[in-house]
C-alpha cells in the first residue's frame, strides 16, 4: 500500500522523510513553507539533495507538496489573483526541484463574484502555472467541502476546469474524503462508495485519480463542513475505511493521512495498515 500521512518540515524538509520511516509509512505529504505565510521561502540545494538521498535510503515511493492556504486562483479581486498564481507557480517549481510526484491544490473561492468567473479564473490560473512551469510533478486539484463560495465541492465543477485546462499529462484529480462527505457524497456506506466510483469513472475517470486524503469527519453528511476526525472516530466509519482502500479500483492509488498529529504512535496509520492487512 502506499501509505502516507501529512507531515511538518520543521528542521528541514528532510526531517519528513526521517518521520515517516518513524511512523512506518513509504509516502509523505508536505508544506514547503508555512502554508498561512505569503514570505518566500527558497528551499536550499543541501535540503534538496538530503530530501532525495534519504528517499532514496529509505524507499519513500510517493512525495506530495501541498499548496499554500492562502492561495485563491478563484479570487475576484486582482492583486489577490494575481498574488496567488504568483505563489503557486514559485511552490510548483520547488516541488519539481525536490522531484515530487504531485502538487495538491484547492481550487479556491469566487467570493463577491459568480462561480462561472470563478471557474474560469481558475481555468486560466492553472493553464498559465502549466505554460510557465515545465517540471514532472502532476498537479492535482482537490475537491473542497462546499463552504461558502468555495468551488470544487462536486465533481461536475472539477470536470469542468479539468477538461477546460486539456492537459490530463499535467493536471489529475485528488479526491478528500471528510471533503466529500460534508458536500453530501455520502460514503459511509458501501453503495455509496460503489456509487461515487461509478460517477468519478464517468466524469473524470479513474485513471485520472492519482490521490485520495484519508481523513473521516466530524461533523454529519452535507454539512459543509471541513474538520478532518481521526479514522474511526468521526461519521464515515471504520468498515468504510476498509471497503474503500482494499477496493478492486482503488488500492493501487496513494493515500495520504490529514488527521490530527498524535504525540508518539501514529495510531491512524497503524488503523489504516490493519485494515488494509499489512
Amino acid at each position: 500500500m502506499k501509505l502516507g500521512r501529512h507531515l511538518s518540515i520543521s528542521g528541514g524538509i528532510d526531517k519528513a522523510i526521517d518521520e515517516a520511516v518513524k511512523i512506518n509509512t513509504n509516502s509523505v505529504q508536505i508544506f514547503t513553507k508555512s502554508p498561512r505565510s505569503w514570505k518566500k521561502k527558497t528551499i536550499t540545494k543541501d535540503e534538496i539533495t538530503k530530501t532525495k538521498e534519504k528517499r532514496n535510503k529509505y524507499n519513500i515511493k510517493k512525495l506530495v507538496v501541498h499548496s499554500s492556504n492562502l492561495v485563491n486562483l478563484a479570487s475576484p479581486d486582482d492583486k489577490l489573483y494575481k498574488k496567488s498564481k504568483q505563489e503557486l507557480k514559485e511552490d510548483y517549481y520547488q516541488a519539481g526541484l525536490l522531484d515530487s510526484d504531485f502538487y495538491v491544490f484547492h481550487p479556491g473561492n469566487y467570493v463577491k463574484s459568480s462561480k462561472k468567473e470563478g471557474i474560469k479564473r481558475i481555468i486560466a490560473a492553472v493553464k498559465e502555472v502549466i505554460n510557465e512551469i515545465d517540471n514532472d510533478t502532476k498537479l492535482l486539484i482537490e475537491n473542497t467541502s462546499g463552504a461558502g463560495t468555495e468551488i470544487g465541492s462536486n465533481l461536475d465543477e472539477l470536470k469542468n476546469i479539468m477538461n477546460k485546462v486539456d492537459n490530463y499529462n499535467r493536471i489529475g484529480l485528488c479526491l478528500d474524503l471528510c471533503h466529500l462527505f460534508a458536500a453530501g457524497y455520502d460514503i459511509s456506506t458501501k453503495e455509496g462508495i460503489d456509487n461515487l466510483i461509478k460517477k468519478v469513472d464517468n466524469k473524470i475517470g479513474l485513471k485520472n485519480l492519482e490521490l485520495i486524503h484519508l481523513n473521516d469527519s466530524e461533523f454529519e453528511l452535507g454539512t459543509n463542513k471541513d474538520r478532518h476526525a481521526h479514522i474511526g472516530e468521526g461519521k464515515i466509519g471504520l468498515n468504510n475505511f476498509k471497503y474503500l482502500i482494499n477496493h478492486e479500483k482503488l488500492k493501487t492509488l496513494l493515500y495520504i493521512i490529514e488527521t490530527p498529529p498524535f504525540d508518539g504512535e501514529d495510531k491512524d496509520v497503524k488503523t489504516i495498515l490493519k485494515l488494509k492487512g499489512e
